[in-house]
């Protein structure tokens, strides 16, 4: 019996050592000589350990080349004994989502609305959406994390809204900022601006109004019947008829709804070729010299331009010159120093007013608007003023002195 047990674990023996390699597999074969572990299937794989990054940095005195599966990175790692750190070996890919599209909704409204809606075509690849706003008071009471949501505003600012689409990979690129407009409150009603007048045609402008959306106008003051203009604070009227008084009515609005009307008025210029009369009074105009009402004649002369309108005669003038060298107070008119509102009567001995006479002026430019004495005599808003340097020059350059402006239609 002892020889018996002595050969039973000398062949124990022998065998382990024979068979030291090993060999996992489904058909029961051998491990291939090369291997010290041989792992074969058709249907399965290899798994090596997974592990966050915090739990790898804690593994106890890695072996060199210990390798696991990093599942904060998605990456292979391994352990460099050389350098006593971890490499990448491979990672794996990991697809964000795509570009968000537009956000369509409502891009102006009251303040204190709930029950807005805001969408977006859904993003390839998302599993998840994240809207974000820029102004404040926008709340998401359906729809988060999805592609369509409900928004209710109160206490809100105008902001721009975006949206992010998101899966296990991270975030995609958001879309474009939609922006959204919230009002307050009703704009208020607009404030008249200067017109630009014509013979025949009216800019009429007026001065922005808080909070509007937008304008509305008509001739008649109702609403309803008004015409859309926009954003835009101005509207030219054409096709209008000379020396004619105008009204025009407009209204500020927005989502919450529209100002009282404001009533724009004004009068087209003189049509040319048409005589007008003016008085003028002396007393506190400090620029007629003397009270005289005066009949002008005007006359289109295309010395400078176009549809250019030129009275026939000077300011004070009772009736054009009857010669070339008339120069009675009734042919003349009244004198001005350059640059100077008050005018001047001389009837050849005496001057009115006899006030302190600038006996130089030394200026290089043309009349300043608010001295133009053809402005301030006959009307500021009438469209009359002083030829400017350069019209002047214009002017003198086809002229023989003194004989054409005398003969010529001026």
């Amino acid at each position: 019996m002892k020889r018996v047990a002595l050969f039973l674990w000398i062949c124990l023996i022998t065998g382990t050592g024979a068979y030291s390699q090993v060999a996992i597999s489904t058909d029961n074969s051998t491990p291939d000589n090369s291997a010290m572990l041989d792992v074969k299937s058709t249907s399965r794989g290899l798994l090596i350990p997974r592990m966050t990054t915090a739990e790898r940095n804690v593994i106890e005195s890695p072996a060199d080349g210990l390798m696991i599966f990093n599942t904060t990175t998605r990456c292979y790692d391994t352990y460099n004994g050389i350098t006593s750190a971890w490499e990448t070996i491979h990672c794996l890919a990991c697809p964000l989502p795509g570009a968000a599209g537009a956000i369509t909704g409502t891009a102006a409204l009251c303040d204190n609305q709930p029950g807005i809606g805001y969408s977006v075509e859904p993003i390839s690849g998302a599993t998840g959406y994240i809207w974000n706003y820029s102004g404040t008071g926008l709340t998401i009471s359906s729809g988060e994390n999805t592609n369509s949501i409900t928004a209710d505003f109160s206490s809100a600012t105008s902001g721009s809204l975006t949206v992010t689409g998101t899966n296990i990979c991270g975030s995609g690129i958001p879309s474009a900022g939609k922006a959204i407009t919230v009002y307050g409150a009703i704009p208020g009603a607009p404030v008249a601006g200067a017109n630009g007048l014509s013979e025949t045609s009216i800019i009429w402008t007026w001065n922005a109004s808080n909070a509007a959306a937008g304008y509305r106008y008509s001739t008649a003051d109702n609403y309803t019947t008004s015409t859309e203009n926009g954003p835009a604070n101005t509207l030219t009227q054409s096709g209008l008829t000379c020396n004619t008084p105008y009204t025009l009515y407009v209204w500020a609005y927005n989502t919450c709804g529209h100002s009282a009307s404001t009533a724009l008025s004004g009068t087209t210029y003189t049509c040319c070729g048409i005589s007008f009369t003016m008085t003028h009074l002396a007393l506190g105009s400090g620029v007629a010299p003397v009270n005289k009402t005066v009949t002008y004649g005007n006359v289109v002369y295309e010395a400078t331009g176009p549809n250019t309108c030129w009275i026939t005669q000077n300011l004070g003038a009772t009736h054009e010159a009857a010669t070339s060298y008339d120069d009675t107070e009734a042919s003349a008119g009244w004198y001005w120093q350059f640059n100077r509102q008050q005018g001047y009567k001389h009837d050849g001995t005496n001057r009115t007013p006899n006030t302190t006479w600038i006996a130089d002026i030394f200026e290089d430019s043309d009349w300043v608007a608010a001295n133009d004495p053809c402005a301030l005599l006959l009307g500021v808003n009438s469209g009359w003023r002083l030829p400017t340097y350069s019209e002047w020059t214009a002017v003198r350059s086809q002229w023989i002195w003194p004989w054409y402006p005398f003969d010529g239609p001026l």
